[in-house]
């Protein structure tokens, strides 16, 4: 297997079919990582170069550790970050953070909420009305959560709801070396003109909430004291969304819904909507969909909440070797990082060929909002970089002497060219 990581160094979870007869895996270094498999897949972390790849084997016939994640008690459950406790409709009533001894919630979480959606046909799919919250209807868990699996990796909790024409399926997923609460959902939606959302009362008091935007983030007011924070009650966000206060946080990210609000210390995501115009069936039907619970010590930025959004959107890449590879034949090692950097505060957004075909394209931003020098250590050495605007023009000289350092400022894009030394001749 190769294990490809297009993100930075990171420790992440693998899933890959099972061949019959396979049970385990052993590692490029030589580890054979806690291993569980559920539903004819194999699961294990693994730590993975950064912008790179590493090689795994199958190992036939490998017994899998007796360990479980959790430990439940009726509707009590203890995993080595938290323990957690549902209500009789199927809500998180209490989820404490072991780690930094704090109270998650304040209130039921992971809350459905179903409200009327209808701003008018002129705007149906463009506009959430304010009086939104004037009708809501009753959400109904089908039956209670059900452990459908608890091994040495991850458990993994059923459980289903219905409102009106429609039903929702859930899997709760806590992982024993992760302290991510993962919410993988199905859906089958009848409704319109409605609007589904997901709360979580969070035990955090801050005045402000951040939102995930493409090369950076926005911060939008928790309270309605002014008309114009009135009209901000929904907030575009892509792939997080944080309320923090001095020393804590609590980050609700997603993987394809863009819609948030933050009131008071309830903070929703909007999953589903419904509108008539100008298609009449808009949503109507089934969806797939995740959000998970990341609480955290410290800020979004500490906590490097970013980075942990752009994990959970892009899990690693699972490739098969050939069997003429499998014998030494193919020239690729079995680790290999092409791109490492020595601060948190960039990201990088873009690895891929120049559009007129010379050279790569690095594309980072400051994601922070703060001036800092990043340093990035290329697996060939760089003979030349030129910087360029978003369109890959205007390239002017940009100094590699002491290595390819770059200077940002608060969200700034850079866009870098870069000539390396082939692979073979380093």
């Amino acid at each position: 297997l190769l294990l490809f990581n297009t993100l930075g160094e990171r420790n992440a979870l693998v899933t890959v079919e099972r061949a019959e007869g396979i049970s385990g895996v052993r590692l490029a270094n030589g580890e054979t990582p806690a291993f569980q498999v559920y539903n004819d897949r194999l699961y294990f972390s693994a730590s993975l170069p950064s912008f790179g790849w590493t090689s795994a084997s199958f190992v036939e016939d490998a017994e899998s550790a007796e360990e479980i994640t959790v430990k439940v008690d009726g509707l009590n459950i203890e995993s080595p970050f938290y323990r957690l406790q549902f209500d009789d409709e199927g809500r998180i009533v209490s989820l404490y953070d072991k780690q930094n001894d704090r109270d998650v919630l304040s209130g039921p979480g992971n809350e459905f909420q179903v409200f009327e959606d209808d701003p008018g046909k002129k705007f149906s799919a463009w506009d959430v009305a304010y009086h939104l919250e004037e009708y809501r209807y009753p959400v109904r868990q089908m039956g209670p959560w059900e452990m459908i699996a608890n091994g040495p990796v991850f458990a993994r909790f059923r459980s289903s709801w219905r409102v009106l024409d429609s039903t929702i399926e859930q899997d709760m997923v806590l992982y024993s070396d992760n302290a991510r609460i993962d919410f993988h959902t199905r859906v089958d939606w009848q409704n319109e003109k409605k609007l589904l959302k997901v709360a979580f009362p969070l035990n955090v008091r801050t005045r402000t909430a951040s939102y995930d935007l493409p090369f950076g983030h926005i911060e939008r007011p928790t309270h309605r004291n002014t008309g114009w924070e009135q009209a901000k009650f929904e907030v575009s966000g892509h792939k997080w969304a944080d309320m923090s206060e001095g020393d804590y946080g609590v980050a609700l990210l997603n993987d394809c819904k863009y819609g948030y609000d933050a009131r008071e210390n309830v903070l929703r995501l909007s999953l589903i909507r419904s509108p008539v115009h100008p298609f009449t069936a808009s949503d109507i039907g089934k969806h797939r969909f995740s959000y998970a619970l990341l609480p955290h010590a410290g800020g979004w930025r500490e906590a490097r909440v970013d980075a942990a959004g752009y994990s959970f959107n892009y899990p690693p890449v699972v490739s098969r070797c050939s069997e003429s590879q499998e014998d030494g034949s193919g020239k690729l090692p079995p680790s290999y990082s092409l791109l490492r950097q020595d601060s948190a505060t960039a990201i990088v957004e873009v690895i891929k060929q120049a559009e007129n075909g010379e050279g790569l394209i690095l594309r980072a931003f400051d994601s922070h909002g703060t001036h800092n020098s990043v340093s990035f250590a290329t697996a060939a050495r760089v003979e030349q970089a030129l910087e360029t605007n978003l369109l890959e023009e205007g390239a002017t000289e940009f100094p590699v002497d002491d290595g390819l350092s770059v200077r940002f400022s608060p969200y700034e894009i850079k866009t870098l060219r870069l000539h390396l030394r082939d692979v073979e001749d380093t």
